[in-house]
């Protein structure tokens, strides 16, 4: 309860502190770091997790720590600035991360770096899938009228609950690079 209540009280500080600390140097985490330390001085280090997104230059997911599930709760910078993961900022993100040049791979890469970041993206079925009830396959990304369609299976994490969790995660983006929709679908849930 205290990392949760940590994690509401930063993310309430870094809306805030943002607006008015003229942030726009947020490129890389050193300076991430500082920055989040300069809104709080009480930060511990622990309490948080930057990760530098894979194919995207200049993107940052800051995660807040629980310690009974790991990173969640993200924050995202891009270029320097915090923003908010809207549909304007997906397609900035996704011709960052070469659409242009190859827009299935950035698709695809962006569905399980940013949309599924804190889960993990299955490339081969877990042992714990209960396949006499869903049909496990590969991560997909193809172009489907007009549409370029991901589709991945999730485990969820799972915490401290004797269980682990699945779901289907399926992101959709237009030609253009703009984001139509993301769902998920089949979710369930084996206990141990």
């Amino acid at each position: 309860m205290k990392n949760l209540f940590l994690a509401i009280l930063i993310n309430s500080f870094l809306i805030f502190g943002c607006s008015q600390s003229g942030a726009g140097n947020l490129t890389n985490v050193d300076a991430i770091l500082s920055h989040l330390k300069e809104q709080h001085k009480d930060l511990d280090e622990d309490d948080i997790c930057i990760d530098e997104i894979d194919g995207f230059s200049a993107f940052f997911i800051v995660g807040y720590f629980a310690h009974d599930r790991g990173c969640g709760n993200p924050d995202y910078y891009f270029e320097g600035e915090e923003i908010t993961l809207d549909k304007k900022a997906t397609k900035k993100i996704l011709m960052n991360g070469n659409f242009e040049q190859d827009n299935i791979a950035a698709v695809e890469a962006y569905h399980k770096g940013v949309t599924n970041h804190y889960e993990y993206s299955l490339s081969t079925m877990p042992d714990d899938f209960d396949e006499s009830k869903h049909a496990f396959s590969e991560p997909s990304t193809v172009i489907d009228k007009d549409l370029i369609v991901s589709e991945i299976w999730i485990q969820e994490r799972s915490g401290m609950l004797p269980e682990v969790s699945f779901h289907l995660s399926m992101l959709i983006v237009d030609l253009e690079g703009n984001l139509v929709d993301h769902q998920t679908s089949n979710h369930f849930t084996v206990q141990y």
